[in-house]
């Protein structure tokens, strides 16, 4: 059970989620390969999706402490 749960995690359109809650397109950033989203406090987060359906996101605002 603990795989199909991991499994339906990789495939979460956290964009949405986060559309959702605040945040908005990056339309300068965004390309055909990713999307970036990003909120007033320029908080950004990079999207993207493999060939499989799983999705990739990186911080891009990461705190380096």
């Amino acid at each position: 059970m603990d795989e199909n749960i991991n499994q339906d995690i990789k495939k979460l359109p956290l964009d949405r989620i986060l559309i959702n809650n605040g945040y908005y397109y990056d339309k300068e950033k965004t390309s055909q390969n990713y999307k970036v989203v990003k909120n007033d406090n320029e908080n950004k987060i990079i999207i993207s999706q493999t060939k499989n359906g799983n999705y990739l996101y990186f911080n891009k605002t990461a705190n380096n402490n």
